[in-house]
């Protein structure tokens, strides 16, 4: 067994609280990222994150977000309220939000370095959504030499998978000196971080603050979902990364109904019904405007085939067969219509 003294004990111990202090402000993770804590799922909508944990320097400002996503088929409302105890450090950028169905809204707020101590808290959501996101936010007496800034935004909120994928990526230059050989990493995550892939790499020199468009198309047999895009720029043993959300949509054509039917074939069978009905009613209405005669015929009021009937022929412009009852000719009859209508011909047809 090894005996350590007091003294000793104590010096090493200054050394491992330096070390964890060091540890926290200069690792990666406290420049560009913080921790989230689990996303808030709930049946009808989620939260991105339930934590907001970080260490940030005192006079420094760092700009943060949540996103609240809305899985239901009508619109949420919602409000936001920060704790007393955490107002001074913590600005929400809004008050409220609404967010569409089957959509999602990034809620951003600003953090101060202000006073050096540990601040705690929460970020009240109330409406049609009650939840608590938990703030821990630790002030610190440090400088961190962060030399650039990277951001990356997706360019819309949806796609199709035969879109591509559109993202403008910022990079903002903190030092006079030029960075070279920055190696920037384009990754495409599902949200529940189980699939992760590479969408292309480059090496840079950052000679001051840019802006650049990237393409890419989106891998094969990928489902609808949301998925994060994530930019990540490596140089000097260190990593800044910057993540965007968006949605895989799948086009309506697409679309199967009942897992079987293609909407596509559905509305093209659709179409040619609809043009066929069309065509009928114009050809319909272009045989009744050539008619000679246009008076309303009643068939059901038509004699009726018997044994004493004396067939006539058809009726005019129609494929209906007409007869006269021979004994109704015993008595008295009137052949009636109008000039031209055909009176003398019956008359003459009926004698003959």
């Amino acid at each position: 067994m090894i005996k350590i003294n007091k003294k000793r004990k104590s010096v090493l111990g200054i050394y491992l609280i330096t070390f964890a202090i060091a540890l926290i402000v200069l690792t990666p993770a406290s420049l560009g990222s913080s921790a989230y804590g689990s996303p808030i799922k709930k049946d009808g909508y989620e939260i991105s994150r339930s934590k907001v944990e970080r260490a940030i320097p005192k006079g420094e400002i760092f700009k943060d977000s949540f996103k609240i996503t809305n899985l239901q088929e009508r619109e949420i409302k919602v409000s936001f309220k920060v704790d007393d105890s955490i107002s001074e450090i913590i600005q929400l950028e809004s008050s409220g939000a609404v967010v569409e169905p089957e959509n999602f809204t990034e809620i951003y707020f600003n953090i101060f370095g202000k006073e050096i101590k540990n601040y705690l808290g929460k970020i009240s959501i109330s409406g049609d959504i009650e939840e608590e996101i938990k703030v821990n936010i630790s002030v610190i007496n440090e400088t961190l030499t962060q030399e650039f800034i990277i951001e990356v935004e997706s360019l819309r909120n949806r796609f199709t998978q035969d879109d591509e994928l559109e993202f403008k990526v910022d990079v903002k230059k903190l030092t006079r000196d030029e960075i070279k050989n920055v190696s920037f990493n384009y990754y495409l995550h599902s949200r529940e971080g189980n699939n992760s892939m590479l969408l292309g790499s480059e090496v840079k020199d950052i000679p001051g603050s840019f802006q650049i468009i990237k393409k890419f198309s989106f891998p094969e047999n990928l489902t609808k979902g949301f998925y994060v895009l994530e930019a990540v720029a490596a140089y000097k043993n260190k990593t800044l990364s910057s993540k965007s959300e968006f949605q895989i949509v799948i086009p309506f054509w697409k679309i199967n109904l009942f897992g079987v039917i293609p909407v596509w074939a559905l509305m093209a069978f659709a179409g040619v019904l609809i043009v066929g009905i069309v065509a009928f009613i114009i050809i319909r209405k272009i045989i009744e405007k050539r008619k000679k005669y246009k008076m309303q015929l009643y068939v059901k009021t038509l004699p009726k085939k018997t044994e004493r009937s004396l067939w006539l022929g058809k009726v005019a412009e129609t494929n209906i067969t007409a007869y006269l009852d021979m004994d109704a000719l015993t008595t008295h009859a009137v052949v009636a219509g109008a000039t031209g209508g055909g009176k003398s011909i019956s008359a003459q047809v009926f004698i003959e």
